[in-house]
C-alpha cells in the first residue's frame, strides 16, 4: 500500500492490464474479471492522477464493472495465463496517441496533491463585541465580511493561507470602511473537526467617511501589539459546510478585539 501511495508522485500516467483472472457464474452465465486489487488501484490512480491519466488495456473475456463506462479503455487482444503477452499493434498505436496526450508535468510533480479536507476558500462573516479595547454598545456595529484561502496537510496539523475582506465600523456619528489583509502563519485541524487559525494583520487601510471623527479617548486610530490573534471554530450543528467560533486578539494579556465568527465552506476554488 505504500508504495501504491509514493507512485503517483513519480509518474505522469498508468496503464492498468485487466486480464481474465476471475472466474465466476451469474445467473447461469460465465463471467470474467480481474483481481480485486486491480480494480482498487485503478480507482485509487484515477482519483490521484486524473481518469484522463490512466489508461486500460482490457484483454479479451474481461467483463467491467458498469461504472467504468466512459473511461479510457484500450481493446488488447487474448490472453492466455502463463504467457508472454503481445500487445495487438493497433493496442499500441492507441497508446502512443494517449501518451503524447497527456499534458507535460514538471518532474516529481503529480498532477493532483492530497490535502485536508478544510483546505480551500471559506467565506468569512464576524460581529466584534469588543473591539481596540472597548467593548460595543447595542447602538453600535462593527463586523467584518471578507474571503480565506486554506491549504492543510492531510493529517491536520499543519497549514497556511491568506484572508482578505472590508471591516464595517459604525458607531454613532462616526462610519468607516476597513480594508483587511491578514496572513494565516498556521491553521490546525483536530480529531473533532474544530479548526484553529492563527492570522497575522498583514495591512489595514482605513476609508472614513467625509467629515467623520472617531470617537476621542475610546478608541485607537492604529493596531498595537503583535498583530496576531487567534479563531477558534468549531462544527455548526445542523448546518452544512459551516463552522463558527471566538475571535480573540490580546494586548500584554488583555482583552483588546474580540468576535464571533462564521466560516462558510465554498469549495477549493469557487469559480461563481
Amino acid at each position: 500500500m505504500e508504495r501504491i501511495e509514493r507512485l503517483p508522485n513519480q509518474v505522469n500516467g498508468v496503464v492498468m492490464l485487466m486480464t481474465p483472472d476471475m472466474q465466476y457464474t451469474r445467473r447461469e452465465k460465465d463471467y470474467a474479471t480481474s483481481i480485486e486489487n486491480v480494480i482498487f488501484e485503478y480507482g485509487y490512480m484515477a482519483a490521484r492522477l486524473t481518469r484522463r491519466r490512466v489508461a486500460i488495456c482490457l484483454f479479451n473475456g474481461v467483463t467491467l464493472p458498469s461504472d467504468f463506462a466512459g473511461m479510457l479503455v484500450i481493446q488488447a487482444g487474448d490472453y492466455k495465463n502463463g504467457e508472454l503477452l503481445e500487445l495487438l499493434e493497433e493496442t499500441i498505436k492507441t497508446l502512443r496517441r494517449w501518451l503524447e496526450d497527456l499534458p507535460s508535468l514538471a518532474d516529481e510533480m503529480p498532477p493532483v496533491q492530497r490535502v485536508h479536507g478544510y483546505s480551500g476558500q471559506w467565506r468569512v462573516r464576524n460581529r466584534f463585541s469588543y473591539w481596540q479595547g472597548s467593548p460595543i454598545q447595542e447602538t453600535e456595529k462593527i463586523s467584518f465580511e471578507g474571503d480565506m484561502f486554506l491549504a492543510i496537510s492531510v493529517d491536520g496539523k499543519k497549514g497556511y493561507g491568506y484572508q482578505t475582506g472590508e471591516l464595517f465600523v459604525y458607531l454613532d456619528d462616526y462610519e468607516a470602511q476597513w480594508t483587511i489583509v491578514n496572513r494565516i502563519s498556521n491553521a490546525m485541524v483536530d480529531g473533532d473537526g474544530m479548526l484553529t487559525l492563527y492570522p497575522e494583520v498583514l495591512a489595514r487601510t482605513r476609508d472614513d467617511k467625509q467629515n467623520a471623527v472617531l470617537p476621542k479617548g475610546r478608541f485607537r486610530d492604529s493596531l498595537i501589539g503583535s498583530r496576531q490573534f487567534k479563531i477558534t471554530l468549531e462544527i455548526a450543528p445542523g448546518e452544512h459546510k459551516k463552522l463558527h467560533g471566538v475571535h480573540e486578539y490580546l494586548f500584554n494579556s488583555e482583552l483588546y478585539n474580540k468576535a464571533w465568527e462564521v466560516h462558510e465552506y465554498r469549495g477549493f476554488f469557487d469559480l461563481t
